[in-house]
């Protein structure tokens, strides 16, 4: 049985995402896995067409598909994510019952979902203090590789996961306390690598003055600064340059962390105007 302590620790040894994504499908195998989705999305409440960002070892075509055709909008694993925190069996969401009360969007996520082999698995929701955002690691048998305990077996599927969920939940929330998502959120949110130094300098406290100087473009250029933050800010789908920064430090794009608080106020030393 996989030992919570030393993957943890193998997981803190190496910086390498890769590897540590292996790390965790060795564990998730042993208890019939051989699929995982880790990912996260934005709950600033208000904030439409949040974007998810998310690593996996899913089937490329199902997740090229995925993200071309947004479907995490309509995915009914995103969505309870968002609203709720305990685990979500998918045998729940694929009953005909269930499906039948289901939008059309969610139905078709669910119909190409079911196409590539995705139907035996379950969902589990997460929470860090004060972040902008909400988790959930999908774990997922796909009838390809699964062993003769799981396939096609939705029951004794549920009946394992009830009977191992706190220890899944616990090797879950340590692959996603570790893990940086800092490469597939600059890809998703489409940041150049002068905007990723621009909100640094954001972060750090710097007034917009200072940020222009060191930019190149003088000190007399703000209003040129607070146009490329105003741009960040309609890239993160979010409303004022708190909100981005919040995101931005979680993301861990900064080299300085940063508590979100929702009701928080800039610092006085930050230029909003």
């Amino acid at each position: 049985m996989a030992d919570l302590v030393r993957f943890t620790n193998e997981l803190h040894q190496t910086n390498n995402l890769a590897r540590q994504m292996d790390l965790f499908v060795e564990v998730l195998q042993e208890f019939g896995y051989q699929q995982f989705l880790a990912g996260l999305i934005p709950a600033i409440a208000g904030i439409p067409n949040k974007k998810m960002i998310y690593v996996s070892n899913a089937n490329k075509a199902w997740l090229e598909e995925y993200d071309s055709r947004g479907f995490a909008e309509y995915d009914v694993t995103v969505q309870h994510c968002l609203k709720h925190t305990d685990p979500l069996l998918w045998s729940d969401v694929i009953r005909e019952e269930h499906a039948q009360t289901l939008d059309e969007d969610y139905r078709i996520v669910g119909e190409r979902a079911a196409y590539y082999g995705y139907n035996l698995g379950v969902t589990i929701p997460m929470q860090f203090a004060f972040s902008p955002f909400r988790f959930g690691v999908s774990l997922i048998v796909h009838p390809a590789y699964a062993d003769e305990r799981l396939k096609a077996k939705t029951e004794a599927h549920d009946r394992l996961f009830h009977e191992n969920r706190d220890t899944l939940f616990a090797f879950s929330h340590a692959f996603m306390s570790v893990i940086s998502f800092r490469d597939e959120a600059i890809k998703v949110f489409n940041l150049t690598d002068q905007e990723v130094e621009l909100m640094s300098s954001v972060v750090d406290g710097h007034k917009y003055d200072i940020i222009a100087k060191h930019m190149g473009i003088g000190r007399s250029q703000v209003h040129k600064v607070k146009y490329q933050i105003s741009k960040i800010v309609e890239k993160f789908k979010v409303d004022n340059v708190d909100q981005a920064r919040a995101i931005f430090s979680s993301l861990g794009l900064s080299n300085r962390p940063f508590n979100f608080f929702p009701d928080t106020l800039l610092p006085e030393h930050y230029e909003t105007d």
